[in-house]
């Protein structure tokens, strides 16, 4: 569940920026902000687990980029 929220989190904020919620978070995923707030106790959280994700994504990208050169 940890996952899904990150992920339908970075699709929210590609499609919304800065202005989407745990409200719609939540009912994109069909659960309760409840079920988030277990995961992510607090918004800052979420936030911090959304860059951790992002940029270790970038760095795997950039390491396969560095193999092939």
């Amino acid at each position: 569940m940890r996952d899904r929220i990150i992920s339908e989190s970075i699709e929210s904020l590609r499609k919304e920026g800065l202005r989407f919620s745990v409200d719609t978070l939540a009912e994109r995923l069909n659960i309760s902000k409840k079920t988030i707030y277990k995961y992510f106790p607090t918004k800052e959280a979420l936030a911090f687990a959304l860059y951790q994700r992002y940029y270790a994504n970038i760095k795997a990208q950039v390491d396969q980029l560095m193999t092939i050169c």
